[in-house]
């Protein structure tokens, strides 16, 4: 699940593509919980809107912003794996 957070950020995808990646994922017998973990941390950031980003804010907030990011993915992800 954190595995799938950390390639979500660092992959450059559309909100619009993501979904029928989960859906394939799905297909291939992927936990829920693991490619929600996967979705959200891909649609809330990724590495091209981080570059964009950092040249408007200070690194500390940015680094924030991931961690916020990362911990809502990994959470969201294990409450759907739990259930």
């Amino acid at each position: 699940m954190i595995f799938a957070a950390f390639i979500g950020i660092l992959l450059y995808v559309r909100v619009e593509a993501i979904i029928p990646i989960g859906v394939a994922l799905l297909g291939v017998g992927i936990n829920e919980g693991v490619i929600m973990s996967f979705l959200i941390a891909g649609a809330g950031c990724s590495l091209p809107e981080l570059i964009l980003l950092k040249s408007i804010f200070k690194l500390n907030f940015l680094a924030l912003f991931v961690g916020l990011v990362l911990c809502i993915a990994i959470g969201f992800g294990m409450i759907i794996y739990f259930l």
